[in-house]
């Protein structure tokens, strides 16, 4: 109640209240949804007043995900493509239904010359592609991944030779 008082020990026990943001469902909007009040109203005496209804806001906050790219490794010498689907969220989770089907990943890692580093090199996740959904709805962070260049194999094989005895001079 923000303005006039309730007397003789009247109350006000429920105030039907309706918004469009109110649903499981409902995504998140910039400004939030109105969260309309009005009748049936429930209690003691309220009969006896005027009753005014005035709105209120509801804010649907976005969800918080996190998105790691995952590890992997190559041969030094070759290069690879980086798995768009090579992800996991390890933060958060996505609303039922809803789906990243792939994240684009960078690396200077993926290269045929990049050498083999100890820490190897960052795999880096972003713009995550969502399924059939909005993905205004999610606040998204995103952490990255390591490709390790491991060495490659190399056999070196001695030609076999003759000599004849005491001719080597």
């Amino acid at each position: 109640i923000t303005s006039g008082k309730l007397v003789n020990d009247d109350v006000v026990t429920k105030v039907t209240l309706t918004s469009e943001g109110a649903a499981a469902t409902a995504p998140w909007k910039e400004g939030g949804y109105l969260i309309v009040a009005g009748y049936p109203v429930t209690g003691k005496g309220f009969e006896n007043y005027d009753i005014t209804f005035e709105g209120g806001k509801l804010t649907v906050d976005k969800r918080k995900i996190t998105i790691t790219a995952g590890d992997t490794n190559k041969v030094y010498g070759t290069e690879i493509e980086p798995d768009r689907t090579a992800f996991e969220i390890n933060e958060g989770e996505l609303a039922e239904g809803d789906s990243v089907t792939n994240v684009t990943l960078t690396s200077e890692g993926t290269v045929s010359n990049a050498v083999c580093l100890a820490e190897g090199y960052s795999i880096v996740p972003s713009h995550a592609i969502f399924g059939q959904i909005e993905t205004n709805n999610y606040e998204i962070a995103f952490s990255n991944g390591t490709l390790t260049v491991t060495q490659a194999l190399l056999t070196i094989t001695v030609n076999d030779a003759n000599s004849v005895v005491n001719s080597m001079k």
